[in-house]
């Protein structure tokens, strides 16, 4: 199962799960969707500023949902 899954259609191909990403578990893959970067599994640390950021609500995380998260501005 992968770590984290795009839901293609409500991505807006920001970027700021990338960005934001402490453990640069995020890389930008194809069609310029989020996806997980070499190596993604072992840095993951679980924080969840993946799912907090994304102001689309694109970014599920294999071990926590949006619900679980307080937006960030």
């Amino acid at each position: 199962m992968d770590l984290f899954r795009i839901d293609g259609g409500k991505c807006d191909l920001c970027g700021l799960c990338v960005a934001d990403c402490p453990g640069f578990v995020i890389a930008i893959g194809e069609e310029g969707l989020p996806a997980p970067a070499q190596g993604a599994e072992a840095r993951c640390i679980k924080c969840g500023h993946c799912v907090a950021v994304c102001p689309s609500g694109a970014f599920n995380h294999r071990l926590m949902s949006t619900e679980q998260w307080i937006e960030i501005d």
